[in-house]
């Protein structure tokens, strides 16, 4: 389930009423920072259904998948839940649509085994990635015309050839048939009598029961309380709530600037390229290369009003938005944005470590968010987070013990993970989000710690250094999030040992970036990371990295140790 984003469901004029709120942020909220009505609210929390599996026989598929094709059952229901084998010919073409239609044909097929018709799956064209090596579907689940908020079945596809469906339609689950009903208006406001609420449908959700799996019929909607912004769902029969988030997710001419390496903290700036930059010569807008440089005709001078760009706009709250002019030596035009005062600093360091994270994104995967303006708003007047609000990155000011955060480039690759989340379909898991951004600044960094100066004193946000182990490390999302993040952390550091520092970033990445668009909770990355790591379409041989793969996601508990790995 996609973090609610106000642009996409029409409420851009709301949000602008609401001060902000930092949930889903880049560190837990503080109980200070939110009433006591909205932390009422905030205490039932998400509800996120991670479905254990056990493998199973081949031999009870016999009849109709060749006998190396490999299974993983529910261990609560059996239903089966994810196939990996040959399971259709390699494409000539890699079309979207070309592979739309070998889905929805198998699914036809194998309408028993799926428990779900064509006819109730969505395509989520967000999530669908095509490259030359993986291509990976996602569609969203309905029943009877109902979206099943918790349902989804993935089709990853190598060099063209289906290899792994990941099935969790929860056909199996029991119908929710109760005919009585309370509005979501009157289910908040026994709780929360002052909310400014607006309703938004009905969806089903999934709840797990002693043999099985139920569907809960709930109501949407959001709930404005003293200056929070909820994603509230509440029991259609009995008003009791279901489940709650917050709506956001608490860093010829030559442009150049000083920038940081990577934090503010201990650290000497360095003069680098300020890329897509848009600069004005005359009345025309011009955009720097990757190098920095620009080219323009006419004889005045280039300049700059703001720190924006292709990728990038960058916005100051408090302070003054830096500007430029360009000076003139020897026909070449110098745009200078070296720097100094903190607030100005902020500006230049975040324009350009959100810009290398663009570019970074891009080497693996192609989404059309990226290719939007993002805007970052910088020097908020709090302090000590940050957060992703569904449109914008957002970095607080320094103090109360904490840096300035829009001048810690780690801030800045985490909250943009959360932008890259929601807008490739949507991670469902709220600790697979937070750790999905921690695995960005790492594979940025090459470092398991997350914000060195985010403390004045230096001190950390988390580290994924310690093994956090899944189930029994469940908790807090930001904190849960360490399970996989500890996981990306753990194979990255193998695979340097084994190919170097610069190829297991390489590898690391391609499964960080690519895995996203197919894995809705991080119990799901494992199998999707195999398929990627893959060099073949040939399911009956491993992935040139499989022990490495296996060992790391078996230490968090996120995988079984495969037995004839060292």
């Amino acid at each position: 389930m996609s973090r609610v984003s106000l642009i996409r469901l029409g409420f851009a004029a709301v949000m602008a009423g609401f001060p902000a709120s930092e949930a889903f942020a880049l560190v837990a909220q503080q109980q200070t920072q939110v009433s006591a009505v909205a932390a009422k609210l905030l205490s039932r929390k998400e509800v996120v259904i991670r479905p254990s599996t056990v493998t199973a026989s081949s031999k009870k598929f016999a009849n109709r998948f060749d006998a190396r094709t490999q299974f993983k059952i529910d261990s609560v229901s059996g239903a089966v839940r994810l196939i990996t084998g040959d399971l259709a010919p390699a494409l000539r073409s890699s079309s979207a649509r070309d592979l739309v239609d070998v889905a929805i044909n198998w699914v036809a097929s194998h309408e028993d085994l799926l428990m779900v018709q064509p006819e109730d799956l969505t395509l989520v064209e967000d999530a669908t990635l095509i490259t030359d090596d993986v291509q990976f579907l996602r569609f969203n689940v309905s029943r009877a015309g109902t979206p099943v908020t918790d349902a989804v079945v993935n089709f990853r596809f190598k060099h063209g050839k289906l290899v792994q469906v990941l099935s969790r339609t929860f056909g199996e689950a029991i119908e929710d048939n109760r005919t009585s009903f309370v509005n979501a208006t009157d289910a908040i406001e026994r709780i929360a009598s002052s909310a400014s609420i607006q309703e938004q449908g009905q969806v089903l959700r999934v709840q797990q029961i002693s043999k099985g799996y139920k569907l809960v019929r709930v109501n949407k909607a959001l709930a404005s309380i003293d200056g929070q912004l909820l994603a509230v769902q509440s029991d259609a029969a009995t008003g009791d709530i279901f489940e709650v988030r917050d709506t956001r997710h608490y860093a010829e001419g030559n442009a150049h600037g000083s920038v940081f390496p990577r934090t503010y903290y201990q650290s000497q700036t360095l003069d680098s390229a300020m890329i897509n930059m848009e600069v004005l010569a005359g009345a025309t807008p011009v955009k720097t290369g990757l190098d920095g440089k620009f080219s323009f005709t006419g004889t005045i001078a280039p300049k700059i009003s703001t720190v924006k760009g292709s990728n990038i706009n960058v916005r100051t709250s408090t302070g003054t938005a830096v500007s430029r002019t360009a000076t003139e030596t020897s026909g070449v035009w110098d745009l200078n944005l070296n720097v100094t005062a903190e607030k100005d600093q902020a500006q230049v360091h975040t324009y350009h470590h959100l810009n290398l994270m663009v570019q970074k994104a891009k080497k693996y995967i192609s989404s059309p968010w990226m290719d939007r303006v993002l805007t970052a708003n910088v020097n908020l007047g709090q302090t000590c987070n940050a957060y992703w609000n569904g449109s914008s990155v957002n970095f607080f000011s320094a103090g109360g013990g904490c840096g300035n955060t829009g001048l810690i480039s780690d801030v800045m690759y985490h909250e943009w993970g959360h932008g890259l989340d929601e807008n490739t379909g949507g991670i469902d898991d709220g600790a697979y989000s937070e750790g999905f951004g921690d695995i960005l600044s790492m594979i940025m960094t090459n470092d398991s710690r997350l914000g060195p100066g985010f403390r004045s004193n230096g001190g950390i946000v988390r580290d994924m250094e310690p093994d956090m182990i899944y189930p029994k490390d469940r908790g807090e999302v930001h904190a849960e999030g360490l399970i996989i993040g500890g996981t990306f952390w753990d194979l990255f550091k193998t695979l340097s040992a084994k190919h170097g520092a610069e190829k297991a970033n390489d590898l690391v990445s391609a499964i960080t970036f690519k895995t996203i668009f197919t894995a809705t909770n991080y119990t799901d990355v494992y199998d999707a990371a195999l398929v990627v790591n893959d060099n073949d379409s040939d399911t009956s041989t491993r992935a040139p990295d499989f022990c490495d793969i296996n060992a790391a996601f078996t230490a968090h508990g996120l995988a079984t140790k495969a037995s004839d790995c060292q």
